[in-house]
């Protein structure tokens, strides 16, 4: 990844069944677009498909997520990766 690529703080929805489930994520700001349909990778290397991005917020670059992330006990790791359809 680039030192200092953009990531978008995101609110993600996903329709299951008898409802919604929703999670926050920072997505990189190329595919932070609110109604875009998204694919997050899992921790199995899957993808899972269908999250709608419903709201767009602040941003932060890499090494100040990577920050946040270490004074939170987050792991890089587990940011989720995505891709558009």
């Amino acid at each position: 990844m680039k030192r200092n690529e953009l990531y978008r703080q995101c609110r993600l929805v996903k329709k299951i069944r008898g409802g919604e489930t929703i999670q926050t994520s920072y997505l990189p700001a190329e595919f932070a677009k609110e109604g875009r349909i998204v694919k997050i990778r899992e921790d199995d290397g899957g993808w899972d498909d269908g999250w709608v991005i419903r709201v767009v917020g602040g941003s932060l670059t890499e090494e100040q997520l990577a920050a946040l992330e270490l004074a939170t006990g987050g792991s890089s790791e587990k940011r989720p990766k995505c891709k558009s359809h």
